[in-house]
């Protein structure tokens, strides 16, 4: 290979790196738009699975706990118990298959780094009272990083749902996470996001 094909190879690298860092930004700031947000409080991935993952190894490096129901979505608890060998605390369901807020709160102790909620709920469908989930998300983010998994949030046809990203720009510690794959049919391709304050 000659010198001319190699700086051929690598324009065209730099080229391709470009227009990924282009494509990047340009869906950041369509995301912060959609949801009134900042461009830099928004974090893309490769799927939801990679931002669940990720807040897994931010709760799990130094060693504190994550609280979560007993019937949901299940990567977050998996990665953060098998992966980073974390104590995942489980709380039970109510009688209606709910996430139980009341017990949760209750739950959090100086150990807690994260609560984990998915709103609605995978697999049950239900979703929180948006009322009590905003006063557990403000109250609770006060001691540990609060995440609201909204995976199925295009979904929702129920009027009283509320997604709670407007917490973001209130400064509370919540973390919202979003997939663009399932609402827009992206096999095969993996887009995810995470809405979050600057600090976490």
């Amino acid at each position: 290979m000659g010198i001319n094909d190699l700086t051929k190879k690598y324009d065209l690298v730099a080229g391709i790196r470009k227009i990924r860092k282009d494509i990047l930004s340009e869906f950041k700031n369509l995301i912060a738009e959609l949801n009134n947000v900042k461009p830099e409080n928004v974090a893309i991935g490769f799927g939801s699975r990679e931002i669940l993952n990720k807040a897994a190894i931010m709760n799990g490096i130094d060693g504190g706990e994550l609280i979560s129901p007993t019937l949901t979505f299940e990567a977050i608890n998996q990665f953060a118990s098998k992966t980073m060998k974390t104590n995942v605390v489980r709380v039970p369901m109510t009688k209606e298959i709910g996430i139980d807020l009341k017990t949760t709160g209750q739950m959090v102790n100086s150990k807690t780094n994260m609560v984990y909620l998915c709103n609605p709920n995978n697999p049950t469908g239900v979703i929180m009272n948006p009322k009590e989930l905003e006063v557990f998300c403000k109250e609770t983010s006060k001691k540990s990083i609060v995440f609201v998994d909204e995976a199925y949030h295009e979904y929702v046809m129920d009027k009283q749902y509320r997604s709670m990203v407007s917490l973001v720009n209130e400064g509370y510690d919540v973390l919202i996470s979003r997939t663009a794959s399932k609402v827009h049919g992206l096999a095969g391709l993996r887009v995810g996001y995470a809405i979050s304050n600057n600090d976490i």
